[in-house]
């Protein structure tokens, strides 16, 4: 609800329940000017407040005093002179009208001018269940500090209590307190207490000696508390009888900068000086009066108090996102929080420790964050300000809960905003370096397109931290990668051998796409540069071995135990220790930390707890799982023959395109579906219906690639086992792959079957049936492949070539057809078939015909012969992962060869 609106709501209130009519119209007449008065209305609970009109109509507050004697009447002109003229003076509640008259006694007459607004009390009495801009009562608390000190200097004391502080509409820039939407509000004194040295009926409460400016602003203070806490006047804890220490702590309001202003004024020794000339309330009174072109000669002394005048100018609202989880939003309510933003980033420039300390990594950061990126149009003339940004950024402790946060910002989009203003690229650098996270690639794949690695490789010279960040991230530019490795060989001051672990650290999927380059390469590594040293030659050497065994086998063998619902790491410990990285692991982070398992063995040992996913790790990650597990999951199936002739249609209002199934740009807030519903097709050599294939059990034993020994057949019986046991098996209904070649900047990607009420979250990792997380996968960015697929009423989803666990039971209702829709924000490119890119994919006929790899093997066959033909430096395990590989290959001959030379030389 905007506040005009809430405003509104209060006043009706107030007046439905406060303000009576008379019964009777009751006139009085000042008899020296024949003015007369008409009162219509009175207060509630009060005896001598009225409103009413003038003979002019003009609405008017009386307040008649009852006095004992005409002595009192004089004393009391006196006083109502002064309060007159201060209040002509400094725009104070206007006094129109004095006069007496005698009913059986003297009765002063005070006309003022009708306010059309509320005291403070009246405020919080009634705001149930109203939300109320904090940014208001913070500039009223200015106002009232500058109206009281100015009051002081004139001789003249105000009781300043919850019911004569009144906020009022009001055109008068020097009082105002809020001006937004058509609402303009200022401030009014409305006392008149002290006009006959009444005692005060707020006294109690009072800490301050009566008739004093500490007591005044201590009671201005009071207020202020009143309305951060919503503590209604009855509420009040009696100040005056607390011990200092006990104030302290209950005189608080939940933010950092009002609290230390706070803690002052309810101090034993506080004198009104130390707070009229507070370097806070003079920061707030740059804002209140909104002459911001000071600001920029402010020093800030308490950077809390930049933060107070920040987050009390936003307005915040909720909504749920896809996965019904509550979000909150905000918009910025004035030029308050753009502009204290910008100081702080100011200060951020000079002291990023202190500012990073105030802002924390919690939601103020995120708040002050997402008012940057709200307003990064407004500050491309001051770029200095988004390295500031990246000072902050660059030294923040950053958890996965922080770095999906930021995303969710929009930090990504940030990106190519901070190369388009020239920030200093190793501030960027940095940033990137503390941001990578360990399960998408979309950070690298923005970096990428937008130039920035090309335009760091072909810099003249390079700091030490842009030279980290090409060391650190070069493996993880998808199928850029090989190219750049080696470019950064040429460039950098860089081992051969860290050379090749980081070729060894690409993720299989992208050495898989580069297969045709990936040797040649790897042999113009060797050849370049200085000369390998002898202590390094065997590391180096088992990391080739390593690269080539990966590329052969491994992916083959992983999407076989997959398919097959075994522990991968588990069923083959020897075979496995010769591999890289494990493709899709899980850390339990309710069990040992140096832990990760497969998604098998968490499906069933740690299934409730909390866990992160793993991905692109180093080799030592493996399944490490200590329950003697076999088989957990079998999904008899295999993957449906159809042609690649599918069209999508845009689902947008009444508006259809079409659009050519190969690639497509998903821009913001848009949902595809395919143009027809998948059909269903099967081989004609067999009848699913009737007849019994002899699939397997999960204990049933079969062909297996299991032993850590593999002969020279490896490769054919791997080949035959896949053919027998995928031809035991019932076609899937449906699959198709979406290829994610740029994620966007939010990663906001869905993608499911319709029919099912199955989708996936690509940015959570979440997956849902019928709008309920029934379980959770890896996030998916830039470089990833996401496959889904319907069999006999299961979905399954495929995660760059395997399945991920577990299989989600729907309920079909046809016709199914493909779905892919993005965010509101999100621009995402994909290519879409329906067929597969990577899952059971041609890789392995791929290597063993590669006629480059024959020559590298050859290459390092002649290295391991010559290292290991000298007994000094014989190394008979490197011999050993050679001959593996060689098994693996199936090269026979060469086999021979290296088996006689083992004999030979290590008999």
């Amino acid at each position: 609800m905007e506040f005009i609106n809430t405003w509104d709501l209060l006043t009706s209130r107030r007046d439905k329940k406060k303000i009576i009519q008379l019964d009777e119209i009751i006139i009085l007449e000042n008899s020296f000017t024949s003015h007369e008065y008409y009162l219509t209305h009175k207060y509630e609970n009060t005896q001598y407040i009225f409103c009413g009109v003038d003979n002019e109509n003009n609405r008017c507050v009386i307040k008649l005093m009852p006095l004992p004697s005409f002595d009192d009447i004089k004393f009391a002109y006196k006083n109502l002179s002064l309060l007159k003229d201060f209040g002509e003076k400094y725009k104070f509640t206007r006094i129109k009208d004095i006069f007496e008259v005698f009913e059986d006694q003297w009765v002063l007459v005070i006309v003022c001018e009708y306010l059309e607004g509320l005291t403070i009390r009246e405020i919080l009495e009634f705001s149930d269940e109203l939300d109320l801009p904090k940014e208001i009562w913070l500039m009223m608390f200015v106002r009232l500090v500058k109206i009281i000190d100015k009051a002081e200097r004139e001789a003249i004391m105000l009781n300043v209590f919850p019911d004569t502080i009144m906020i009022v509409k009001d055109q008068d820039d020097k009082n105002l307190v809020y001006d937004n939407g058509g609402l303009r509000l200022g401030v009014k004194i409305i006392t008149y207490h002290q006009i006959c040295s009444n005692r005060s009926k707020h006294d109690t409460y009072c800490l301050y000696r009566k008739n004093t400016i500490e007591n005044a602003i201590f009671g201005a203070s009071v207020c202020l508390y009143m309305l951060f806490t919503m503590t209604k006047h009855e509420d009040v804890p009696n100040f005056k009888e607390m011990d200092e220490e006990k104030r302290l702590k209950v005189l608080q309001v939940g933010d950092v900068g009002i609290n230390n202003l706070l803690a002052l004024v309810a101090g034993k020794n506080f004198k009104a000086e130390t707070l009229l000339t507070h370097s806070g309330v003079e920061l707030w009174r740059v804002f209140q009066k909104a002459k911001y072109i000071k600001l920029d000669d402010i020093i800030i002394k308490d950077i809390n108090c930049l933060i107070t005048v920040f987050r009390l100018s936003l307005v915040k609202f909720s909504y749920r996102d896809n996965d019904n989880l509550s979000i909150t939003q905000m918009f910025v309510n004035s030029k308050h929080a753009f502009l204290a933003m910008k100081k702080i980033l100011m200060i951020v420039g000079e002291n990023p420790g202190e500012v990073n300390k105030v802002l924390g990594n919690g939601e103020i950061f995120f708040e002050f964050f997402k008012v940057f990126i709200e307003q990064k149009s407004d500050l491309v003339k001051q770029p200095i300000l988004f390295n500031s940004i990246l000072l902050l950024l660059k030294d923040k402790n950053m958890s996965e809960k922080f770095k999906s946060t930021l995303v969710s910002l929009g930090f990504l989009s940030l990106i190519p905003e901070f190369i388009g203003n020239n920030v200093k690229s190793e501030l960027l650098c940095k940033v990137c370096i503390n941001f990578i996270e360990n399960n998408t690639l979309t950070l690298q794949q923005i970096l990428w397109d937008t130039g920035f690695v090309k335009n760091l490789m072909i810099k003249t010279t390079r700091s030490v931290i842009e030279n980290e960040f090409i060391r650190t991230t070069m493996s993880y530019y998808g199928k850029n990668s090989l190219k750049l490795i080696l470019k950064v060989y040429e460039l950098l001051d860089i081992s051969k051998h860290r050379i090749f672990q980081h070729i060894y650290e690409i993720p299989i999927v992208f050495k898989l796409d580069s297969i045709s380059s990936l040797f040649p390469l790897l042999y113009e590594i060797w050849k370049k540069g200085t000369k390998i040293p002898a202590e390094s030659l065997p590391d180096i050497l088992k990391t080739l071995i390593h690269i080539l065994s990966e590329v052969a086998c491994l992916q083959q063998f992983l999407e076989l135990q997959h398919l097959k619902g075994e522990c991968t790491s588990k069923s083959s410990q020897g075979f496995l220790k010769y591999f890289g990285k494990n493709p899709l692991l899980i850390k339990c982070l309710n069990c040992s930390p140096s832990s990760s398992y497969c998604i098998l063995c968490y499906e069933k040992y740690h299934k409730k707890h909390e866990i992160q996913f793993l991905h692109y790790q180093a080799p030592m990650f493996r399944c490490s799982e200590l329950e003697d597990i076999e088989s957990i999951y079998k999904l008899d199936f295999k993957l449906p023959k159809y042609t690649n002739d599918m069209l999508f249609l845009e689902l947008y209002g009444n508006k259809y395109e079409r659009f050519s199934v190969s690639r497509m740009s998903l821009e913001p807030n848009k949902t595809l579906i395919s143009a027809y519903s998948i059909h269903i097709n099967y081989d004609d050599d067999y009848d699913i219906r009737n007849k019994n294939y002899g699939m397997l059990s999960p204990n049933q034993k079969g062909p297996s690639l299991l032993s850590p020994t593999f002969n020279s057949s490896i490769r054919r019986k791997s080949a035959e086992f896949k053919e027998d046991y995928t031809k035991s098996l019932p076609q899937a209904d449906a699959y198709f792959e979406v290829k994610i070649v740029k994620a966007g900047f939010y990663e906001e990607i869905v993608i499911g079957i319709t029919g099912t009420g199955v989708f996936y979250n690509c940015k959570t990792g979440n997956i849902l049936r019928n709008g309920h997380i029934v379980s959770k996968g890896p996030r998916l960015g830039s470089y990833d492949t996401i496959g889904v697929g319907l069999f006999q009423e299961k979905i399954f989803f495929t995660y760059n070539g395997l399945i991920l666990r577990p299989i989600i039971h729907c309920f079909i209702i046809h016709p199914i057809k493909a779905y892919i829709s993005s965010g509101v924000y999100n621009a995402a490119e994909l290519e879409v078939k329906f067929s597969n890119w990577i899952f059971m994919g041609p890789y392995a006929s791929l290597v063993h015909t590669n006629s480059d790899a024959d020559a590298l093997i050859k290459f390092i066959m002649k290295k391991v012969i010559n290292l290991n033909s000298k007994k000094e430096t014989r190394n008979e395990d490197l011999l050993d992962k050679f001959l593996e590989l060689l098994r693996i290959m199936s090269k026979s001959d060469l086999l021979d060869k290296m088996q006689t030379f083992k004999v030979k030389n290590f008999s």
